[in-house]
């Protein structure tokens, strides 16, 4: 990462990208609600995470643990950028941040959002043997890859704000 002074410590890219991961699960949060399963991902995985039926969550409680994989997505894009620019060529930068390496950070994090909610958490809250699966699979996979984009646009920011 080539900013224009030194390059961030690691600890502060990962701070950074969960700043940002938080960001960009606010900006795919309204692109959820107008998807037709709505915040059907995000009651699922509030559903897993608290151990209770949709039922008995609310719509704050669905959306904290919607946050909070946003965060903790936000820490994996970090990691992955970091091993990404130590092993790839970097390409072209955007305010300091190599491209190649956040391109493939971004694909890493849209794979195991895909998959950690659609094979493993949903099949958790009930889903995955219904007709309803790929709906909502679809659906998540268009939030996957909003948050994606979101992130992958605010994280050069911060950087740049951050150093």
């Amino acid at each position: 990462m080539t900013v224009l002074q030194a390059a961030p410590s690691p600890l502060l890219v990962v701070a950074v990208a969960m700043l940002a991961g938080f960001g960009a699960a606010l900006v795919a949060s309204p692109v959820m609600r107008r998807l037709p399963e709505g915040l059907t991902p995000a009651f699922a995985a509030a559903s897993v995470l608290y151990g209770r039926s949709r039922d008995d969550l609310t719509e704050t409680e669905a959306l904290s643990a919607h946050y909070t994989a946003g965060i903790l997505a936000g820490a994996l894009f970090a990691i992955a950028f970091l091993v990404a620019e130590a092993v790839l060529p970097p390409g072209s930068s955007v305010l300091g941040v190599a491209l190649v390496p956040a391109a493939v950070a971004a694909l890493v994090v849209v794979l195991a959002l895909y998959w950690l909610f659609g094979y493993v958490v949903y099949p958790r809250f009930g889903g995955g043997t219904d007709g309803d699966a790929g709906r909502v699979r679809g659906d998540w996979a268009i939030s996957v890859v909003v948050y994606a984009v979101a992130l992958v646009l605010l994280f050069p920011v911060g950087v740049l704000l951050l150093t």
